[in-house]
């Protein structure tokens, strides 16, 4: 009987706890927001009813990831240009890729500066074409796989024209662009 008892109240103090973790990173996501100047977007209507938020908020009323996307360039009127489409790091924000080459990068592994979960063994034996962050205190290595796709495919729709080469890659050298061509040659049919 006693264990019974205490299991609602186990349940009760770990429902407390997992409230008190958000609120605790929410107010640091806020925090650092404010200070760096930067809107929060939020969902959570009801913390903005509680006031939890405070100037700096915007909150999105679409449930999806690509419609939210779509919801923040319209409501802050921010263009979306073809070129400058998946041109930053993911990690650090950098502008631009450098090609890196294969063999490049499989020493790289070797010498243990690139482990196996930033650069599977698999990708690296499927994949001809890397490209690594132009921040040298970043460096990381990014390839054209499904990801990519689903990418163009998720984000074409808010685009007036075909997304192609996003002439993020260094200058110097021509950026593969297949991937970028069949699907500007699917979209115009």
């Amino acid at each position: 009987e006693s264990r019974a008892a205490c299991r609602p109240q186990s349940r009760e103090a770990e429902k407390q706890r997992r409230v008190a973790l958000r609120r605790e990173q929410l107010a640091v996501a806020l925090g650092t927001a404010r200070a760096e100047g930067r809107i929060f977007l939020t969902t959570d209507r009801k913390a903005v009813a509680r006031g939890a938020f405070g100037a700096g908020v915007c909150v999105l009323d679409k449930p999806g990831r690509y419609e939210q996307f779509a919801e923040v360039c319209s409501r802050f009127h921010l263009p979306l240009v073809c070129e400058q489409f998946l041109s930053r790091c993911v990690d650090c924000n950098s502008e631009g890729f450098n090609v890196v080459s294969k063999d490049y990068l499989i020493s790289e592994k070797a010498a243990g500066r690139i482990d196996d979960k930033a650069l599977p063994d698999g990708v690296l034996a499927k994949m001809d074409d890397f490209y690594q962050c132009k921040n040298a205190a970043c460096g990381k290595v990014f390839w054209e796989g499904p990801k990519f796709e689903r990418a163009i495919e998720a984000f074409q729709p808010l685009y007036q024209q075909p997304l192609r080469s996003t002439g993020a890659v260094d200058d110097s050298v021509s950026r593969p662009s297949d991937i970028h061509e069949q699907f500007a040659a699917s979209a115009a049919t």
